[in-house]
Parts: C-alpha cells; sequence; structure tokens
C-alpha cells in the first residue's frame, strides 16, 4: 500500500474508533504537507464536530491564567546550542514587542504560554500567545516563519486547547480583564511562511478553508517590515533575558469567507 493510502487509512482509524481524540492533531500523517487537504475532506465528511466535542476540558484552574510571572524575561540563551529555542523565544518577543511598543494597537499580543493544566493529570501544557483585538480573547497556535508544520495541524491543535478550556473560558477572560469577551481559537502565521502560502493557494470553497470556518477558528497574519531571517544578529536578540525583534510588524486578521 502507498505511504498516502496508509497515512489516510490510519487517519480514517483514529476518528472511526472514537478514542484518543484530544491526541488527533499530534498525528504523525499531519506533518506531510501535501496530503492535508486530503484529511480536511475527510474530517468534513465524518462530522468533525461531533468528533471533537468528545474532547473531556480540563479541570478550571485554581490560579490565575495569567501567570504574573510572565514579564517577557527569560534565561539567557546559548547561540551555540544545535536546538536554539526559537518559537519559544520569538512568542516571548511578540509580547514584548505589543507591550512597549502597540499597547493600543488593533490587535496585540497580551502573553505567552498560558497554562492550561490545573494538576498533572490535566491535558498538555500550555497555548502558545494570548492575543486580543480590544474585545475578545484569542487562544493563538504560533508557527514561526521556518515551521514546516501543516496547516491543518495547527486548526486541530488549538481547536483541541479551546475544548479544554471549555469550563474555563469564562475563567480565562476575566482573568485577562475581558469578562464580557470571547475565548476564539486562532492561528499566528508569518507572511512567507508555508502556513500563509498554503492559505493563499486555497480559495474559500476549499476543505481546509470549509473546516476552519466550521471550527470558528481565526487566522492572523505577521506582516514585519523586512523579511525574516535567522541570521546570527537575530539570534543575539533572541538570546537575551528580554527577547526582542529588530523590526517593526502588524498583525491582521485574514479570516474572510465568501
Amino acid at each position: 500500500m502507498a505511504k498516502k493510502e496508509k497515512y489516510l487509512k490510519d487517519f480514517l482509524g483514529k476518528i472511526d474508533s472514537g478514542k484518543n481524540v484530544n491526541l488527533l492533531y499530534k498525528d504523525k500523517a499531519l506533518n506531510h504537507q501535501r496530503y492535508y487537504e486530503d484529511y480536511s475532506t475527510i474530517l468534513l465528511e465524518h462530522n468533525i464536530l461531533e468528533y471533537l466535542n468528545k474532547i473531556n476540558p480540563n479541570e478550571i484552574r485554581e490560579e490565575s491564567y495569567m501567570v504574573k510571572e510572565h514579564n517577557g524575561i527569560t534565561e539567557q540563551g546559548d547561540i551555540r546550542k544545535p536546538k536554539f529555542q526559537w518559537e519559544e523565544r520569538e512568542c516571548i518577543a511578540l509580547r514584548n514587542y505589543y507591550i512597549k511598543k502597540h499597547d493600543k494597537a488593533d490587535f496585540r499580543i497580551l502573553d505567552y504560554q498560558m497554562p492550561l493544566k490545573n494538576t498533572n493529570n490535566d491535558k498538555e501544557d500550555g497555548v502558545d500567545l494570548i492575543g486580543t483585538d480590544g474585545k475578545d480573547l484569542y487562544l493563538l497556535e504560533y508557527k514561526r516563519f521556518f515551521s514546516k508544520e501543516s496547516l491543518l495541524r495547527s486548526v486541530l491543535e488549538v481547536y483541541t486547547y479551546r475544548k479544554l478550556l471549555e469550563n474555563a473560558k469564562n475563567k480565562v477572560c476575566s482573568d485577562y480583564n475581558y469578562p464580557e469577551g470571547k475565548l476564539i481559537p486562532g492561528i499566528l502565521v508569518m507572511e512567507g511562511s508555508e502556513q500563509y502560502k498554503s492559505w493563499q493557494s486555497h480559495d474559500s470553497n476549499s476543505s481546509i478553508k470549509k473546516l476552519i470556518h466550521e471550527l470558528g477558528i481565526s487566522v492572523f497574519l505577521i506582516v514585519p517590515e523586512r523579511p525574516f531571517s535567522e541570521d546570527e544578529e537575530m539570534k543575539i536578540k533572541m538570546a537575551k533575558e528580554m527577547p526582542e525583534f529588530d523590526f517593526d510588524l502588524t498583525i491582521k486578521d485574514i479570516t474572510k469567507y465568501e
């Protein structure tokens, strides 16, 4: 059996079994960018909402979801390490950028690595970023410029996080001082990234965009004033105890449906 057919069969088997629903986004097949449109079609045909609604929410966190220690400062990084923590540090840099420069921007980043857990028995660790449009809160799955993960994996991952927080949505919004707001799942991608190219390559009738619409997910685009790079200068800035970008940027909602 060809690899594509095997992946599709295994993927469908997981859905039909109804087991480990909260782990679907970790399926290794979703790392294959060229197949994800087929998987999106499968999910739409098999009532994905009914399937994902089987996710059991985590216990509501007793402490605040807005961790007071998240002050934009982390340990000094070592740029000589082969596994430099780019994504984690970029998330902190995004928070620092909006706290320092764009407190009144139309869309801004409030926090990073928001915990999902109340106890060690709860599932998953945390949400990459928390953003706001001034009215609602957004759980954001961040995909950095060089990420090769499929758009579908991000969709399933952030929706899983939203379901894990189903019982805690009011507390999350209250902890971030948006007690009247909604808690909305979203994806944050960089202009020029593989995920953004995937978004651009499909019209509103494609299965991936229909799935995003059905799940109520927003897609946000980071537009930097200059092309992003992983040069030595950027590494040094990201390795600082207070990571920062050396360019201006804007974030805009690109979720549009015909």
